[in-house]
């Protein structure tokens, strides 16, 4: 059995909330704009929904939970969107590093 086939995720994203952030209320934030492109373009290339997962609610003050970590030995892809404010995120840096403890026990990390 390949390492591919087991994984049930097709992408986790990881990116500071504040780049999310709009300067007026009737926007979509450009994070969530990439998302829902990605989500498109992603179904478009496999022939079906693809099962993208990013942290809708969590802030940097709440508490990193089992819920996020549980996810990344499932991942197929984990994206990175690096900003200033994620570079300086002890929890986007956490999720990157539990991202990678967890890909170094199944196969690895491949950088694209």
């Amino acid at each position: 059995m390949n390492v591919i086939s087991f994984l049930e995720k097709d992408i986790f994203m990881s990116y500071a909330h504040l780049d999310n952030e709009t300067l007026t209320e009737d926007e979509k934030g450009w994070v969530s704009a990439f998302d829902s492109a990605l989500q498109k373009r992603v179904a478009q290339l496999i022939g079906r929904k693809a099962d993208i997962w990013r942290d809708h609610k969590l802030h940097g003050n709440d508490i990193f939970g089992e819920e996020i970590v549980d996810q990344f030995p499932k991942l197929k892809v984990f994206i990175s969107i690096v900003s200033p404010r994620y570079l300086k995120s002890e929890w986007c840096i956490k999720e990157l590093k539990e991202f990678h403890k967890a890909a170094s026990k199944i196969g690895g990390v491949r950088l694209a």
